[in-house]
């Protein structure tokens, strides 16, 4: 039994924090869940509205009821496996062929290129390399615990080499440290193209971070090969 101040702390299988419910055994099926009732809820009400009001109105719903929802808290809860993530996968995708009016054949990548967004993995994916580069080109809007996160590779050797910048890709064999933002973050960073590591402008960087994602499978692949040892 924990106790802080001689209060018995109860354990529970879940809680919500900041929004994001947390579970037990941390693989996010449980938000993942609240997520979805969440935003199911829309798709007869973007049916019966769809036809009356203009596409650019559609849009703004779409970010305001549903992107907003898939986004917040996406770096915790998306740390899983697609087969976790495939119900708001379809979902999502389900929403967006209502409010474009789109016939079953058409491709998803369509539907997300459409509105400009990302896949929801691809998304935990930006939010990820998003980190790792205010790390590097502005790590003075990082909170003091996270200046020395990571550590580079010139820090372990003086030789010139062209990763010498790049983060040391440090090796856990716990699946718990693997699902760490220390051990993907270095992966997924030194898997970009060298051009794109140099940009220093954040809104630059996010801009052809996007255009990178939507345009690759690289990332995509990465991702899935970390999560093979989570569980």
């Amino acid at each position: 039994m924990l106790k802080i101040k001689n209060i018995n702390l109860k354990q529970v299988e879940s809680t919500k924090y900041l929004g994001v419910i947390i579970y037990i055994n941390l693989n996010g099926a449980e938000h993942i869940d609240y997520i979805y009732k969440k935003i199911i809820k829309f798709t007869s009400i973007f049916y019966k509205i769809r036809d009356n009001i203009p596409d650019e109105v559609k849009k703004m719903v779409y970010f305001a009821f549903i992107h907003s929802n898939l986004y917040y808290g996406i770096e915790i809860y998306a740390n899983t496996y697609n087969s976790y993530l495939n119900k708001l996968m379809v979902l999502n995708n389900k929403i967006l062929r209502i409010l474009q009016s789109a016939p079953r054949y058409v491709h998803d990548k369509y539907l997300h290129s459409k509105y400009n967004i990302l896949t929801i993995p691809n998304l935990h994916i930006y939010n990820i390399l998003l980190f790792v580069h205010k790390f590097f080109h502005h790590p003075y809007q990082l909170p003091d615990i996270f200046v020395p996160y990571f550590t580079i590779n010139s820090e372990y050797h003086g030789y010139c080499t062209r990763s010498k910048g790049d983060p040391h890709l440090e090796l856990f064999t716990s699946s718990l440290k693997q699902r760490s933002l220390k051990y993907k973050g270095p992966r997924l960073w030194c898997s970009l193209p060298d051009q794109l590591k140099a940009i220093s402008s954040t809104q630059s960087f996010k801009q052809k971070l996007k255009i990178y994602l939507q345009k690759t499978t690289k990332m995509y692949d990465i991702i899935n090969l970390l999560v093979v040892n989570f569980f």
